[in-house]
């Protein structure tokens, strides 16, 4: 057949100007191809190598080659004709499984060989080598001669035998292995004949699972009984080893009575009499009934004397016993006063936390309200991590939780971070898009329920660098630090702490003249103070709000603290009572910690005692133990005037209701 060759270039049409009748494709065209198209399709047959994916069904085949019939499931059927001059299964006569070669008009008149074919079914022929089997081995013909139905063996060597766990029976007729027939003796004689002669040597370790019965040990039991005299360096009577009888005291409690020789309790009242002499140390109760004795002085423990603070403050107490004092209910005493919120006086506590194991370029870290969380956001890898503080506000006691929240589907540039005040939602502040982004927490501050709010606040209107930001404590503020301008911004929020609900107050504030670099923003707790954090002067700048929370009543303070500890300073954060302000870098990957405010105690309600301490007029030298939380100048107690009706006066002063009390001497030996 011809190959199809188009006749019509419909390409051609395309380029023909419009209006042209040829440009029309029309339908005698289509049939044209159309039924050159039929022609050739019904007409090819000199495919080379055809591939037949179905069933085929062929009507004749003449091959000039070589049929080949290849493949792991191929199946071929030849239900009739002839197969002549054909070797089946290749180079190997006989190769592949034949399940039944058999046929009316067919035969094999050649010999039936090879290694590897199997027929299973009938197979008929001549010269098929069938009487080999008759004569294999000599043995005649195969179908008289039966099979194998037993084996004698005799003078066997029993180094040839295998034996395994066989029984043993006296009708038994196997060879049985050792095991089996000590079972056998031990279940079918159990007992060993008892030994009545105790003089016999019987070796027991020669008797395996030898059996004593209760009856051989009764008919001994009169050997057993043993004289008094056969006991070895004993000193007792027959008749008081008796009285030791049912006792099941050790030795060294039979050893308590000896030398005793009479009554026990008679000789323990002959202890106490009018003759007796010499100091007695009694420190449980002496009752004294019918004896009139004249004891001595009695040197007694200690007596415990509580001095109540809660009325008073003046005592006098005369020892007639050593003596341990006990301070009680002292009144409400001063508490600690923190100073005024400022950087002037702030400084470095040498305690830092490094966070490059998670994150090597952090910039922006803050708290949970209790300041046991602590979190961490960095632009290398644009996740949240959390910590875990042991001591509140401590850095140097963090730990990583192991708890992380990626935001890079929100901003691949992250730069800050802050917490709503009940920890139910957290805001990023991200360069890429210069926006602020709001997230969801389930649990309060716990970041593994944290999930995309879908909300944001766009900043870009305001400037393209987003950094810092930071919320009015209400949630109805925001103010965002930027970059570009180098300002602060303001924004209401008519929803508290809801990112959708924000608007531009159209307040800002500069900071350009302290740092054209600034990365991070903070207020104190009350919006009267405002922190920021730049990195080309590495500085902490304060700024006062006289309104608290409005920017537009901001001033700089001319106050700063220098971040000698990193050299790019980038997140800041302030705890919850202002005392302490946190630092992180990504210079060194480290947050740092500072002290604001100092503690000063306020004495008002602190409170004091006087307390006079008098010896006895017989100079007996008492001795009074001081409570533990007093605290002595030099950690040393003072020592009691010891002679007759000698007076000590001592002061003692505490601010923290009593934990801690401050002791000293006032006089000695005033009397």
């Amino acid at each position: 057949m011809s190959n199809y060759v188009k006749s019509t270039n419909f390409t051609a049409k395309d380029s023909l100007p419009t209006g042209d009748t040829n440009k029309v494709i029309r339908g005698s065209e289509f049939d044209t191809e159309f039924n050159a198209i039929a022609t050739a399709v019904s007409t090819k047959s000199d495919l080379a190598s055809p591939t037949f994916t179905g069933t085929a069904t062929f009507d004749g085949i003449t091959a000039t080659g070589t049929v080949n019939f290849t493949g792991g499931s191929v199946t071929t059927n030849i239900d009739g004709g002839t197969i002549d001059g054909v070797t089946i299964g290749g180079s190997t006569p006989g190769a592949g499984t034949f399940t039944a070669v058999a046929g009316t008009t067919g035969t094999f008149s050649g010999a039936v060989s090879g290694t590897t074919g199997t027929f299973s079914g009938a197979v008929t022929g001549s010269n098929l080598n069938v009487t080999n089997w008759n004569t294999a081995y000599g043995w005649g013909d195969h179908s008289t001669q039966g099979y194998l139905t037993s084996v004698t063996f005799s003078d066997m060597d029993a180094g040839a035998v295998t034996t395994s766990g066989e029984t043993f029976a006296n009708s038994d007729t196997q060879i049985p292995t050792n095991a089996a027939v000590r079972n056998w003796v031990l279940t079918t004689y159990p007992t060993i004949v008892e030994l009545n002669d105790l003089t016999a040597n019987v070796t027991w370790a020669n008797v395996p699972d030898a059996n004593i019965t209760q009856s051989s040990v009764t008919q001994h039991q009169a050997a057993l009984s043993i004289a008094a005299s056969q006991l070895s360096d004993v000193t007792s009577t027959a008749a008081e080893l008796n009285v030791l009888d049912g006792i099941t005291a050790t030795t060294a409690e039979l050893n308590y009575t000896d030398g005793v020789t009479s009554n026990i309790q008679t000789q323990l009242d002959s202890k106490v009499g009018a003759s007796y002499t010499g100091d007695v140390d009694i420190t449980g109760e002496l009752l004294v009934d019918s004896y009139n004795e004249t004891f001595k002085r009695v040197t007694s423990s200690s007596n415990a004397t509580t001095v109540n603070c809660e009325n008073a403050n003046v005592f006098e107490h005369v020892l007639t016993e050593n003596t341990t004092f006990t301070f009680s209910n002292p009144p409400a005493s001063g508490t600690p006063v923190l100073g005024s919120f400022t950087l002037s006086t702030a400084s470095y506590d040498s305690v830092s936390f490094s966070v490059a194991s998670q994150e090597t370029s952090p910039t922006g870290v803050t708290f949970n309200s209790d300041g046991t969380k602590m979190y961490i956001v960095g632009t290398v890898n644009d996740t949240v991590y959390q910590y875990s503080l042991s001591t509140a506000y401590n850095v140097s006691t963090a730990s990583y939780d192991s708890v992380s929240l990626s935001v890079t589907s929100q901003d691949t540039a992250p730069n800050d971070l802050v917490f709503s005040s009940d920890g139910t939602k957290l805001y990023i502040s991200g360069a890429t898009n210069n926006a602020i982004y709001q997230y969801t927490l389930t649990t309060a501050f716990d970041l593994s329920t944290a999930s995309y709010a879908s909300k944001s606040l766009s900043i870009s209107s305001q400037d393209t660098g987003v950094r810092g930001a930071a919320f009015k404590t209400d949630g109805t503020k925001l103010y965002v630090l930027g970059d570009t301008n180098d300002s602060v911004f303001q924004y209401s929020l008519s929803t508290a702490w809801d990112l959708s609900t924000g608007s531009y107050d159209s307040v800002s504030f500069s900071i350009s003249s302290q740092d054209t670099n600034a990365q991070s923003i903070v207020f104190n707790s009350d919006g009267t103070k405002m922190l920021i954090a730049g990195n080309i002067n590495d500085k902490i700048f304060q700024y006062s709000l006289s309104t608290a929370f409005d920017l537009s009543t901001a001033s700089y303070d001319s106050v700063s603290l220098t971040i000698s500890q990193e050299a790019t300073p980038a997140g800041l954060t302030i705890n919850n009572n202002d005392s302490k302000i946190y630092v992180v870098g990504f210079g060194n990957d480290t947050v740092y910690q500072y002290t604001t405010r100092v503690s000063t105690l306020n004495d008002s309600t602190a409170y004091a005692m006087s307390l006079k301490v008098v010896q006895d007029s017989g100079a007996s030298g008492y001795t009074v133990t001081w409570p533990t939380s007093v605290d002595w100048p030099s950690a040393t107690a003072p020592t009691l005037t010891a002679t007759a009706s000698a007076v000590d006066q001592f002061v003692f002063y505490t601010h923290d209701g009593g934990t801690t009390w401050y002791g000293f001497t006032a006089g000695q030996a005033l009397g």
